[in-house]
C-alpha cells in the first residue's frame, strides 16, 4: 500500500511537471509567433466602439462622428466621418460584413445610423432628444433583432429595440428593474450588454454604490 501510494504521488508529480513544461513551451511558442504591429495615423479621433466580425473584417467608431473599417485584418484602413455628426461620439458599432454596419452615439442626443455600402452613405434610423438620455451601447442577436440601452430616466433604465434592423422602438419599461441611486450603464462603450442564444440579454451596470448584472430571457 505504501509503495502504491508513493507511486501515485510520483505519477502526479510527473504529470504536473509535464503539464507545466507543456504550458511553458506553448506559451513561449505562441509569444514568439505573435507580433504586434503599430498602425500610425489611422485617425485622430478618440475611439470607443469596436466590432471584429472575423479575422479580416474590423470596424471601429469614435468621437467627431468617426468610423473606421478594415477588410484585410487591419493592414489597410478606411476612415471617414458621417456628415453632420461632427459633435457626436459613436461609442458603439456593430457590423455584419464589410458593407453593413450600425453606429450609435452617446450623450444628450442619441442617433443610430446604418450603412449597407461600406460607409459610402449612412441612413439615420433613430434619433432621441429626450432629456437625460445617454445610450451606453447596443447588441444584436442577428441582422434584424437588437437592443440598445441608456442610463436611467425617471428611475428606470431606458431600452429601445428593433425587430427588422431598421426601425427602433422603446421597450416596455414596466418589466425593467428600478435603478439604484447613482446607477448607470457601465463604460459607455458597448461592452456592458451581451446577447446569448436567441432571446437572452445581459446588461451590466455601475456608477452607484454597487454594480449589478441584469438578465432577461425573453
Amino acid at each position: 500500500m505504501t509503495y502504491t501510494r508513493i507511486l501515485n504521488i510520483d505519477k502526479r508529480i510527473l504529470l504536473r511537471e509535464a503539464l507545466l513544461f507543456l504550458f511553458t513551451y506553448l506559451s513561449l511558442n505562441c509569444f514568439a509567433q505573435t507580433q504586434w504591429v503599430s498602425v500610425d495615423k489611422v485617425c485622430r479621433s478618440s475611439l470607443r466602439g469596436l466590432c471584429v466580425v472575423d479575422d479580416n473584417i474590423i470596424w471601429a467608431s469614435g468621437s467627431q462622428g468617426t468610423w473606421l473599417r478594415s477588410c484585410n485584418g487591419g493592414i489597410d484602413w478606411r476612415t471617414s466621418f458621417i456628415p453632420g455628426c461632427s459633435k457626436l461620439d459613436f461609442r458603439d458599432i456593430h457590423a455584419l460584413d464589410c458593407d453593413r454596419a450600425w453606429v450609435i452615439s452617446a450623450g444628450d442626443t442619441c442617433k443610430i445610423y446604418y450603412t449597407s455600402d461600406g460607409g459610402l452613405s449612412w441612413k439615420l434610423q433613430c434619433i432621441n432628444y429626450e432629456q437625460g438620455i445617454f445610450f451606453d451601447g447596443f447588441a444584436f442577436w442577428n441582422e434584424k433583432t437588437a437592443l440598445a440601452y441608456s442610463d436611467p430616466i425617471g428611475g428606470k433604465f431606458y431600452v429601445i429595440g428593433t425587430k427588422d434592423g431598421h426601425t427602433w422602438h422603446p421597450v416596455d419599461r414596466s418589466g425593467l428593474p428600478d435603478a439604484l441611486e447613482g446607477e448607470a450603464g457601465f463604460a459607455a462603450s458597448g461592452t456592458g450588454i451581451c446577447m446569448v442564444g436567441e432571446e437572452a440579454v445581459w446588461i451590466a451596470t455601475g456608477g452607484g454604490a454597487r454594480a449589478r448584472v441584469m438578465c432577461s430571457g425573453d
